[in-house]
């Protein structure tokens, strides 16, 4: 049923379902959050083409999906998995990228720390997203864990 890796077991079936699901939904949701930026003036319209854009927001949810069954196979629950990885790369999306570029920029740093709001709310969300699908497919090492 499960197949052991190391100290963790995955159970390749449901963990394969929670990818074909999971990474979708966060990325939906990562698009949606980039289009009310953009319709609420916390970001800028038209920023990067079409591809580079649909690239990036694959990237950043197969790297919050990756981290949340990293996470979670490590013997966390569903929820807790969820917030600790979405919180862990919001640390390093927000803060550490707000330091980085914003204080390299001219721009105001006011409009960082909006981005990190939302950026903030948005993880926040995509974690309990992956936890909602992690629980319906039974996700983990052990049933209903």
């Amino acid at each position: 049923m499960g197949r052991q890796w190391g100290a963790v077991r995955y159970d390749l079936p449901a963990l394969f379902r929670f990818l074909i699901l999971a990474l979708p939904l966060v990325v939906l949701a990562i698009a949606l959050a980039h289009f009310a930026g953009e319709a609420l003036g916390l970001a800028q319209p038209g920023t990067l083409p079409a591809p580079y854009l649909l690239g990036r927001w694959l990237l950043e949810g197969v790297g919050l999906v990756a981290l949340y069954v990293l996470i979670h196979e490590r013997g966390l629950g569903r929820w807790l998995a969820g917030l600790a990885a979405a919180w862990t790369a919001w640390l390093f999306r927000g803060p550490v990228l707000m330091l980085t570029v914003g204080g390299s920029s001219r721009l105001s740093s006011a409009a960082w720390w909006r981005l990190l709001a939302v950026w903030f709310v948005l993880y926040t969300i995509c974690a309990l997203a992956m936890a909602v699908v992690a629980r319906s497919l039974e996700v983990g090492t052990e049933a209903g864990r």
